[in-house]
Protein backbone atom coordinates (compact mmCIF):
# COMPACT_ATOMS: atom_id res chain seq x y z
CA UNK A 1 0.00 0.00 0.00
CA UNK A 2 1.22 3.55 -0.82
CA UNK A 3 2.22 5.90 1.58
CA UNK A 4 0.10 9.41 1.73
CA UNK A 5 3.57 11.26 0.47
CA UNK A 6 4.27 8.55 -2.40
CA UNK A 7 0.15 9.54 -3.86
CA UNK A 8 1.41 13.37 -3.43
CA UNK A 9 4.17 12.57 -5.49
CA UNK A 10 2.87 10.59 -7.70
CA UNK A 11 -0.16 13.45 -8.14
CA UNK A 12 2.42 15.95 -8.85
CA UNK A 13 3.95 14.02 -11.17
CA UNK A 14 1.17 13.30 -13.15
CA UNK A 15 0.42 16.91 -13.50
CA UNK A 16 3.83 18.36 -13.85
CA UNK A 17 5.73 15.71 -15.81
CA UNK A 18 8.75 14.11 -15.09
CA UNK A 19 11.75 17.04 -15.04
CA UNK A 20 11.83 16.54 -11.50
CA UNK A 21 11.35 13.03 -10.96
CA UNK A 22 14.80 12.06 -9.57
CA UNK A 23 14.84 14.50 -6.71
CA UNK A 24 11.20 13.70 -5.89
CA UNK A 25 12.11 10.41 -5.24
CA UNK A 26 14.76 10.92 -3.30
CA UNK A 27 12.45 13.39 -1.25
CA UNK A 28 10.16 10.47 -0.64
CA UNK A 29 12.82 7.89 -0.22
CA UNK A 30 14.30 10.25 2.75
CA UNK A 31 10.77 10.68 4.39
CA UNK A 32 10.62 6.81 4.39
CA UNK A 33 14.06 7.54 5.88
CA UNK A 34 13.34 9.74 8.69
CA UNK A 35 9.61 7.61 9.34
CA UNK A 36 7.26 10.72 7.88
CA UNK A 37 6.16 9.42 4.62
CA UNK A 38 2.84 9.08 6.08
CA UNK A 39 2.55 12.30 8.02
CA UNK A 40 2.62 15.12 5.26
CA UNK A 41 1.61 17.50 8.24
CA UNK A 42 4.54 16.35 10.09
CA UNK A 43 7.57 17.18 7.36
CA UNK A 44 8.79 20.63 8.29
CA UNK A 45 11.71 23.36 6.33
CA UNK A 46 14.14 21.76 8.51
CA UNK A 47 13.19 18.48 7.08
CA UNK A 48 13.65 19.48 3.24
CA UNK A 49 17.45 20.98 4.66
CA UNK A 50 18.16 17.32 6.09
CA UNK A 51 17.43 15.86 2.68
CA UNK A 52 19.83 18.40 1.19
CA UNK A 53 22.67 17.10 3.35
CA UNK A 54 22.06 13.35 3.33
CA UNK A 55 22.38 12.98 -0.37
CA UNK A 56 25.21 15.15 -0.70
CA UNK A 57 27.08 13.13 2.11
CA UNK A 58 26.11 10.19 0.35
CA UNK A 59 27.44 11.15 -2.63
CA UNK A 60 24.29 10.74 -4.93
CA UNK A 61 23.73 14.43 -5.20
CA UNK A 62 26.31 16.66 -6.63
CA UNK A 63 24.33 20.15 -7.03
CA UNK A 64 22.48 20.99 -3.97
CA UNK A 65 20.88 24.15 -6.07
CA UNK A 66 19.03 21.64 -8.38
CA UNK A 67 17.43 19.75 -5.24
CA UNK A 68 16.73 22.66 -3.91
CA UNK A 69 14.42 23.40 -6.89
Amino acid sequence: MKMEMEKWRDAYLNEVGTTYKNHVNKFIKYLKHINKADMPNKVTLDDVRNCIGYYVEEGSLGAIRTMES
